[in-house]
């Protein structure tokens, strides 16, 4: 079995299916019922691959820790997600999941072997890819560093608009 953390809200209609995997799994795997922290778990040398319904800030955790993603959206914008994750970012693979249809345990038991065997090596590879580009355009002289700098530069000048405006403004009322 793979090893793995499972992490099911605090819905409690989840319980039982919680339950019977965390019996099923024994000791290869931990369900963790309620919160988690992700980010933390994510940044984990053990963790490889993440099964995520692909909320934005998951997507943007795992792609920036380089983890491959299995995607598994529910409902509204997460289906939006893991088509970009999927399609264009190419990092990771769709469970399949379709919207009000639930995945087999058969489905989900071929998506997780699929992740650890070779079948995944490019996705892996596209992944790390990306944090590389993503690595070089943080630091100072990247694209996001100077994007940020001019961001910075514009608020002051904008306050410094403004504090002159305000400035004369006061002179105009004492006179």
């Amino acid at each position: 079995m793979v090893p793995f953390i499972w992490v099911v809200g605090r819905d409690h209609s989840s319980d039982e299916v919680a339950d019977e995997v965390a019996a099923v799994a024994g000791e290869s795997g931990q369900v963790v019922k309620g919160w988690a922290p992700q980010l933390a778990i994510l940044g984990h040398i053990a963790v490889g691959t993440f099964v995520t319904h692909c909320g934005r800030w998951a997507v943007t955790e795992a792609v920036a820790l380089d983890r491959l993603l299995q995607t598994w959206p529910l409902f509204g914008e997460q289906f939006y997600n893991e088509k970009f994750v999927v399609e264009v970012a190419r990092t990771g693979e769709s469970m399949g999941a379709k919207r009000g249809v639930v995945l087999s345990r058969e489905k989900v038991a071929e998506r997780v072997r699929w992740a650890h065997g070779t079948g995944a090596e490019a996705v892996r590879k596209r992944a790390w890819d990306i944090v590389l580009v993503v690595r070089r355009e943080v630091v100072k002289g990247g694209s996001s560093y100077a994007s940020v700098d001019c961001m910075i530069e514009d608020i002051r000048q904008r306050r410094e608009k403004r504090n002159r405006g305000n400035r004369e403004e006061n002179l105009n009322w004492s006179s």
